[in-house]
């Protein structure tokens, strides 16, 4: 393997950070949610009737900050938060339709950014960048944590 040139690295990173932030905060300008809260959305859809404690392991939050941010989502109508009926102790969290719909307008709206752009590329860049973006987690060592 050859050495990195830890200069380059610094700049590529920091134009990751750079547009991953810009992009996000177009999504809160367009739907009216941070980060946290569409990410909580996403991971919904794709593990419905999920436990409170497992959502705050998977966003790496204390279960006080992941309450809060349930409890905004529940009073936008987008999940209900329910005591577990087989557990007393655990708290049940399901995508309602609502938020399903907001899902599926975030992820059109992201599609359409993403293919209006595409377009312009040629199609060996195109499948370079879709390589590079799924071993991205891996790249940046957190692979481990969000299996």
């Amino acid at each position: 393997m050859t050495n990195l040139p830890r200069k380059q690295v610094d700049e590529d990173l920091y134009r990751v950070l750079r547009t991953v932030y810009h992009y996000e905060r177009s999504l809160e300008n367009q739907f009216g949610l941070g980060y946290e809260e569409i990410y909580v959305l996403q991971y919904l859809r794709r593990h419905p009737q999920v436990h409170l404690n497992e959502v705050s392991h998977e966003l790496e939050l204390p279960m006080f900050k992941c309450s809060r941010l349930v409890s905004r989502l529940v009073e936008k109508k987008l999940v209900t938060k329910s005591q577990d009926a087989s557990d007393r102790r655990g708290i049940q969290i399901v995508l309602l339709p609502a938020g399903e719909k907001v899902v599926a307008s975030i992820e059109d709206f992201s599609f359409n950014r993403v293919n209006a752009n595409v377009c312009k590329m040629d199609s060996e860049d195109t499948g370079r960048i879709l390589q590079m973006i799924e071993k991205l987690d891996c790249w940046l060592g957190v692979s481990d944590k969000i299996k």
